[in-house]
């Protein structure tokens, strides 16, 4: 009898497979199989060879379909560009329309519904739209705010420090503490963009232009609250594509704004 072959995840996508096209088109693993590695314990998802090779022209179809898409929204992203420089006399003129998207998109980056991808493109944007904003005038106030994390309970322990066995913790080493308390540092910008005030909060690390503090340092609780988003999701790929067309049109065109 044949003995079954696997192949691992990162043999998958090294052969071309995604997580998607792997949920996709593989389903769940064919076996999984735990290992340590530095004291931790892990689980790897194994598939067998010969399942893989019979989903070969699935997946030559999804990675054709795949493309396509992807050049559709290439496309209707060029479209989009074109219509800006259309719409707009310079980049300054669309500032007022791309502070409040940034304001939806910046709310709905603390959505559970945000996948960490598009959080992170969101924080990428929003980090240079408030630079390009403090530089060319458009600052009120800035200031100093902090907060303190309590410390996290162990997880694996329940705080407890020891299994249920009577042996110590791994995790947190007996103390029940997986994380000690913190404190986070933020700049908060305040900004008048259009006759409306926008006020943002930047981690102090990665604010990395010179920036004045007026105002006097004060504490605030950090929330991860999810407000309400009025920016409809179809038009999320629009609002990013106007961020990053005034910024490259800034880059290239600095234009001096009056205090």
């Amino acid at each position: 009898m044949k003995e079954t072959q696997y192949i691992t995840t990162a043999d998958l996508m090294a052969d071309g497979w995604t997580r998607a096209s792997i949920s996709r088109i593989l389903g769940g693993p064919d076996e999984m199989e735990q290992y340590t590695w530095r004291r931790k314990h892990f689980v790897r998802h194994l598939y067998s060879i010969d399942r893989v090779a019979s989903k070969a022209a699935e997946l030559k179809q999804w990675q054709q379909q795949r493309d396509e898409r992807q050049a559709k929204a290439d496309t209707a992203q060029a479209r989009r560009v074109a219509r800006f420089a259309r719409k707009y006399s310079s980049w300054t003129a669309a500032l007022p329309d791309a502070c409040k998207f940034l304001f939806d998109l910046n709310r709905y980056a603390k959505h559970d519904s945000c996948t960490g991808p598009h959080r992170d493109e969101i924080y990428g944007l929003k980090g240079d739209l408030v630079e390009l904003l403090y530089k060319h005038g458009y600052c009120t106030d800035c200031y100093l705010h902090t907060t303190e994390l309590p410390a996290k309970e162990c997880w694996t322990c329940d705080g407890d420090g020891y299994h249920w066995s009577g042996e110590e913790c791994r995790k947190c080493g007996g103390t029940g503490i997986y994380l000690p308390p913190k404190t986070l540092v933020f700049v908060c910008f305040r900004f008048a963009v259009g006759g409306i005030a926008y006020c943002w909060h930047q981690p102090k690390e990665t604010v990395l232009f010179e920036f004045r503090v007026p105002s006097e340092e004060s504490t605030f609780v950090l929330t991860e609250e999810e407000k309400p988003v009025s920016l409809a999701l179809g038009n999320f790929a629009e609002a990013k594509d106007l961020l990053r067309w005034i910024i490259e049109q800034a880059h290239q065109e600095p234009v001096e704004v009056a205090a």
